[in-house]
């Protein structure tokens, strides 16, 4: 599939861009946006070359897709009078571009996705409602992350409490108490240093 990373961190991009690349080895790309960091790492499996390359841009819009849309031909068929997308990601970006976040609703699959207007401060994520794609957070002022993994970070807050209790980590807990991981089957509102909100449940 692929990995994203969202951070307004070089430090952090520089000891991610290793392990994400080893989710996404077909290609990696960055976008800098008023000191926000866009980087995906991806594995091609839809779409060739250019096609598929994230983040997607278009009218200050900015979307990074991690994942799978099982029912694309529904979807097109349903929103665009059966026209043909190349990939998923494409897809996704009209529909939640035209539609609204309430549009994900109708998505079969599994997925993580972070998209923001580039005139605002505040950023909207949501997950599939099984889980199957994780997206982490360490949600602070400055100094933050929205990633598809988090075992490149060094954190000086452990968990290890919750793993001697359960055996691993329910979520939304990690291995770090500065870092959580975003609800599955929501749609959220992120803006750094301030708490998540949940504006749909899929």
């Amino acid at each position: 599939m692929c990995r994203i990373l969202v951070t307004d961190s070089s430090v952090f991009l520089k000891d991610a861009q290793e392990t994400l690349k080893l989710g996404g080895p077909d290609d990696q790309n960055r976008f800098d946006q008023n000191g926000v960091i866009f980087y995906h790492t991806r594995l091609s499996i839809q779409g060739i070359g250019n096609v598929g390359k994230q983040p997607v841009i278009k009218n200050d819009i900015i979307l990074l897709f991690n994942g799978e849309i099982y029912n694309k031909t529904y979807l097109e068929k349903k929103y665009f009078n059966s026209k043909k997308y190349e990939c998923d990601t494409y897809l996704v970006f009209d529909l939640i571009n035209k539609f609204g976040h309430k549009v994900i609703d109708d998505f079969e699959g599994m997925f993580s996705i972070v998209w923001k207007n580039k005139n605002l401060d505040h950023f909207f994520i949501a997950r599939d409602v099984f889980g199957k794609k994780p997206l982490y957070i360490k949600n602070s002022i400055s100094n933050w992350f929205l990633s598809s993994q988090y075992d490149w970070y060094n954190s000086t807050e452990p968990n290890s409490k919750i793993f001697k209790v359960f055996g691993f980590y329910p979520e939304p807990i990690t291995a770090f108490d500065d870092v959580s991981v975003v609800p599955s089957g929501t749609v959220q509102k992120f803006t750094p240093g301030k708490k998540l909100e949940t504006i749909y449940k899929l």
